[in-house]
């Protein structure tokens, strides 16, 4: 009779262990899952953030090719100008100095 209960409370006692074993394995498994959601979603949102730069700076790149053409444009019209300034200034100046001759 002594060994029965000896044999009963080990049995109870590996019980306890297994069951404990299993509540550990079931938390492991548990936060694998969740670690394999974060992977996603964090895959994810790089993939959203390369995509967002990307037609970003498409965007830019369009805008300073825009700008660009916008400033060889205003500098041919600057050029363009000061060659008119110089001519009307000789003009000036010619006409000054018929007018002083006369």
């Amino acid at each position: 009779p002594t060994c029965r209960d000896l044999f009963f409370a080990i049995k109870r006692e590996y019980d306890l262990s297994v069951d404990e074993l299993k509540g550990a394995a079931e938390a492991g498994t548990q936060v694998q899952g969740r670690l394999r959601v974060l992977k996603a979603e964090s895959l994810g949102l790089m993939e959203e953030c390369t995509t967002q730069f990307y037609y970003e700076s498409e965007a830019l790149k369009a805008r300073v090719a825009a700008l660009e053409e916008e400033n060889t444009d205003l500098r041919e019209k600057v050029t363009t100008l000061q060659a008119n300034k110089t001519w009307l200034e000789t003009k000036y100046k010619e006409a000054r100095t018929k007018e002083a001759e006369a």
